[in-house]
């Protein structure tokens, strides 16, 4: 807290979160569930595409020098 909320906050901000019910202290956290969504490779070209893939099919992607080839079937595209 101290690294993002000014100082003459602290107290009113330790207060709220409180009054919230949320906890001072810190709790262990187990990903073992989203490990494989949280290891991914990212390919950034000079574009500006991006490219990324799950590291355990990191294979799927074949890098070269001109172009990147994916070799998988769209499902989906999304659009931001």
């Amino acid at each position: 807290m101290e690294d993002y909320v000014p100082e003459q906050y602290h107290d009113g901000f330790r207060q709220r979160l409180k009054s919230d019910g949320v906890p001072f202290t810190s709790f262990p956290k187990d990903v073992s569930d989203i490990q494989h969504k949280l290891r991914r490779l990212a390919y950034h070209t000079a574009c500006g595409a991006t490219v990324q893939v799950p590291a355990e099919n990191a294979g799927i992607v074949d890098v070269q020098s001109e172009r990147i080839i994916v070799n998988d079937t769209l499902s989906s595209v999304d659009q931001k």
